[in-house]
């Protein structure tokens, strides 16, 4: 009688933490499948470094441009 009991209470036991281990496994993959969606999305909506520096440069060259013509407004 009471190795039924004990039994029965490792054999519950033991399907309840089967479940939260399924249920943790089944998270960990949804989360692997988000991330590699995540990742293949910041390759695609982030600005490369190289179009970063053509336009930092365009906007130093603008920069310039407005400074000369403050300047030659100064000097008048």
């Amino acid at each position: 009688m009471t190795q039924d009991l004990y039994n029965i209470i490792v054999g519950i036991a033991g399907a309840a933490i089967g479940w939260m281990m399924k249920v943790v496994w089944e998270s960990v993959r949804a989360l692997q499948t988000d991330m590699k969606a995540i990742e293949r999305e910041l390759h695609t909506s982030y600005v490369s470094k190289d179009d970063y520096r053509a336009d930092i440069q365009e906007i130093k060259e603008m920069c310039k441009a407005i400074f000369e013509r403050l300047e030659r407004k100064a000097d008048k």
